[in-house]
């Protein structure tokens, strides 16, 4: 058997695990999406508790300042009610105001942070929400995923294993570079030669549909050594079907008689 028939069978069964896994792939990709949404959502969501944090923190801060000041204003109230002239009271009342204009403001910013808060807690339960319906949905996806991975795990190890005894025939550079293109290529690595004219001998390459030289066929009919299409870079192969086109006697076409023509 030649190199590459033997990369053919390879290729085949390649083909056969790439569509078995085709279904198990997406089920992974539709969990991995809902898995990192759902860590996305409690990313997002830390954040706003962390946020929530701070803005309680400045808030105790206000409100501690405004405690302080309303117990200040409380003592200057009791030394207004001791003072001993108008002036001294004055003084007193002057400070008090500007310590209650303090207060207020410290009250104002206490409220504006606790409201700011409740905003954060509602988006923040709101992202949770979020999160939880995804890792409900990432738990859907899993079962999928686990349910194709036992319909397929007997078929795709028997193919693998074909597939080992197979690729052991095929040298190891070709199967090196192989492997690297059907990484990339997939289905597209590989395609057979198609017969365009066999009075002009003339061939294409089943993948771009390019002319491939004559030599080249030659070549795989004879002794079916690695030949890959100039233009798409996949591997050539013979099949069967034209190996039988090509084993049938070229029939020229019979020509008509002059009574004939002269008829038509």
């Amino acid at each position: 058997m030649s190199v590459t028939a033997k990369l053919v069978k390879v290729f085949t069964v390649d083909k056969q695990i790439d569509a078995l896994q085709s279904r198990l792939k997406v089920a992974e990709k539709v969990l991995a999406e809902q898995t990192k949404l759902a860590s996305d959502f409690e990313a997002k969501r830390a954040k706003v508790e962390g946020d929530i944090k701070t803005l309680q923190a400045q808030a105790s801060n206000f409100e501690g300042e405004s405690k302080r000041l309303e117990d200040k204003i409380n003592k200057l109230k009791e030394q207004m009610n001791t003072a001993q002239t108008n002036k001294q009271y004055q003084a007193f009342l002057v400070e008090v105001n500007t310590m209650g204009n303090e207060k207020g403001a410290a009250e104002k910013s206490a409220l504006e942070l606790l409201e700011k808060i409740d905003g954060l807690r509602k988006q923040s339960d709101e992202l949770a929400a979020q999160r939880q319906e995804r890792e409900s949905m990432a738990g859907v996806a899993k079962n999928n995923r686990d349910t194709r991975a036992t319909e397929i795990k007997d078929k795709l190890e028997a193919l693998k294993a074909e597939r080992a005894t197979n690729a052991a025939d095929v040298p190891s550079d070709v199967l090196r570079d192989y492997e690297r293109t059907f990484h990339q290529r997939g289905e597209d690595t590989v395609a057979h030669v198609e017969l365009q004219s066999r009075k002009d001998q003339e061939f294409t390459c089943g993948g771009c549909m390019m002319l491939i030289p004559v030599q080249a066929v030659n070549g795989l009919l004879a002794s079916g050594k690695i030949t890959m299409c100039t233009n798409c870079r996949c591997y050539l192969y013979v099949n069967d079907d034209l190996k039988q086109q090509l084993a049938e006697p070229n029939k020229p076409k019979s020509r008509k008689s002059k009574s004939e023509a002269e008829a038509l």
